[in-house]
């Protein structure tokens, strides 16, 4: 159901414009994914462990190469920061 999964998310992101970086709990149901919460400064710790390198570095990068108002680009990586 991953494409299923991507397609709720990228919703629930529309609805949400407002926050520039969003990560979002999935549970996959009978039913199709329901979407838990979503979370303005979403942990990197499994992309990392997966990755085998630095979550940030790579978010960083295209965070800072997203067609956004400096200000909405800039609260991003504040709050990637902050994470």
């Amino acid at each position: 159901m991953w494409e299923d999964a991507l397609e709720a998310a990228r919703a629930a992101a529309l609805k949400l414009r407002e926050e520039p970086l969003l990560g979002f709990d999935i549970a996959i149901t009978e039913q199709g994914p329901v979407i838990l919460e979503a979370n303005p400064a979403p942990s990197w710790t499994l992309h990392q462990i997966t990755l085998q390198m630095g979550g940030k570095d790579i978010f960083r990068e295209v965070i800072s190469n997203l067609d956004l108002p400096a200000s909405k680009r800039n609260r991003a990586l504040e709050r990637l920061e902050a994470a």
